[in-house]
């Protein structure tokens, strides 16, 4: 039987969209959800997709919300990098 009961482990999905706001809808008919979201002029729809295996990776659902957060943070609060170009010391 393909059940966590039966030993085969629990299966997690997530997509995040870290651009503009994302309207969530779920279609009752293909019984999907699907995010809608108006593009801005790049005319660009970003979103990342990940998955994990309880028997694998992510032992548990907590596990697996905790580390979606965590991807969260970093796309609310992305790294930046300041690059300058020093002169070499005792040349003109």
């Amino acid at each position: 039987m393909d059940t966590p009961q039966g030993q085969n482990g629990e299966l997690y999905l997530a997509c995040l969209f870290p651009g503009a706001k994302t309207k969530l809808t779920f279609d009752k008919q293909t019984k999907h959800i699907m995010g809608l979201q108006t593009l801005g002029s790049d005319n660009c729809f970003t979103y990342y997709v990940g998955s994990a295996w309880s028997k694998y990776d992510i032992p548990n659902f907590q596990i697996w919300q905790t580390l979606l957060a965590q991807y969260r943070q970093q796309f609310l609060n992305p790294m930046k990098v300041d690059v300058k170009v020093l002169k070499p010391v005792g040349k003109q």
